[in-house]
């Protein structure tokens, strides 16, 4: 069949999203299809059983952007040194969850802009100064979560590496324990582009030191942090959001928020489009009112683990988020059927719902559905136990096929 070599692009990236490996057969097949899956292949994962067809793979694609180990227990380092002499053009590494942290100084990737390293092995002090040497164009890395108790990642480590990666824009040090206020002092005063910073599970950092962050970096548009207020005599001041005019994202998981923190969040104006409360305690149905009344933009709400929501709370809130694209109601024990009927009449472009754990089957089943012209492409509703035959009939027919 005579095809434009588009139409060939749109099928083939379509074989990629299922499985990239047919992609080395129809290279195969001729020079013009070689040339389209170059174009459409950007991604490699090294595995224990793709590593003997890697040099064959290295000379056939030579637009690979990305480089993924999983399930490798070879010698990295060997692999980062065949990859350098490569003369590929990458720029994404990750090696997350290897048993050790590879030497980047034998590998000469400087245009490298996205390395991950969550869950390796024993992350040393050495092992973050090799990456802001090695890698000083890095635009996004993830060094959360280092395999190893307690973590051996101090300030002194942070601090060096945010000298000499100053293009960061991302950058996720969850679970590095023992890291205190200076670590994203340094981050927020070295790089200035930064746009995204995710913080969680880092004990000893302040409240004071997040309003610093807030305030510094101008160009922040995503913070994610738990814990907050679950220190004794900790807050934050009536200004502490102010200062945060292109925040779109915030992710408060975990935390212990008042009513009066949310109306600090609400008067701020920021731009919000996406807000994480999961897990959290102390606020009230009044506090989430007056939150969303004040961001009716938002295209994505999780208030999964709101214990005190009711279905006559939620018929009120979704007045306010007509433009919800997707929504976390799980564990939210007091909520039916009728929450989500009443929240996918009211938002319209909703694709995906979570109502996990909730008390769907136990209303009346009244609700006509027939008129709703639902979007949804993904419902969650595992642990409904009262769950019957006739409520998932009429689920049926609302997710989009």
């Amino acid at each position: 069949m005579d095809l434009p070599e588009e139409c060939w692009e749109l099928i083939f990236r379509f074989i990629d999203e299922d499985d990239y490996r047919f992609l080395e057969s129809l290279s195969l097949v001729s020079t013009s299809f070689l040339s389209i899956t170059n174009n459409v292949r950007s991604t490699f994962t090294i595995t224990d059983r793709t590593l003997p067809f890697l040099h064959r793979h290295l000379l056939r694609f030579h637009n690979l952007k990305r480089v993924k180990f999983h399930d490798f227990h070879g010698d990295i380092d060997s692999i980062l040194m065949k990859l350098s002499l490569s003369c590929l053009d990458l720029e994404s590494l990750d090696i997350s969850g290897m048993p050790y942290f590879p030497n980047l100084a034998k590998s000469e990737m400087k245009k490298m802009k996205e390395f991950s390293c969550s869950g390796v092995w024993e992350l040393r002090e050495t092992d973050l100064n090799s990456i802001g040497v090695c890698f000083p164009s890095l635009q996004k890395l993830d060094i959360s979560y280092p395999d190893s108790l307690p973590s051996p990642v101090f300030d002194s480590a942070i601090i060096s590496l945010s000298k000499n990666l100053k293009n960061l824009t991302k950058i996720n040090v969850s679970g590095n324990n023992l890291i205190t206020d200076k670590s994203l002092v340094s981050l927020s005063q070295n790089c200035l582009l930064l746009r995204e910073i995710i913080f969680r599970d880092c004990d000893f950092v302040s409240s004071r030191c997040i309003e610093f962050v807030l305030r510094n970096s101008r160009n922040l548009e995503s913070v994610a942090i738990n814990g907050i207020g679950w220190r004794p005599r900790e807050s934050f001041s009536k200004d502490a959001f102010l200062f945060s005019g292109c925040l779109s994202e915030l992710d408060l998981s975990d935390s212990f928020l008042s009513d009066e923190m949310l109306r600090l969040i609400a008067d701020a104006k920021l731009p919000l489009k996406k807000l994480v409360l999961s897990n959290c305690q102390c606020f009230t149905f009044d506090g989430v009112l007056y939150l969303l009344t004040r961001y009716q933009t938002l295209v994505h709400l999780n208030l999964e683990g709101s214990s005190f929501l009711s279905d006559e709370m939620v018929m009120k809130l979704v007045v306010f988020l007509g433009r919800l694209t997707f929504v976390n109601f799980s564990f939210c024990a007091k909520l039916t059927g009728m929450s989500f009927f009443n929240i996918i009449e009211r938002c319209v472009s909703l694709q995906c719902v979570r109502m996990e754990g909730a008390n769907f089957g136990v209303e009346e089943d009244s609700k006509e559905l027939d008129d709703i012209k639902s979007r949804i492409k993904s419902l969650y509703i595992s642990g409904n136990h009262n769950l019957r035959d006739e409520c998932l009939v009429k689920f049926s027919g609302i997710v989009a096929s």
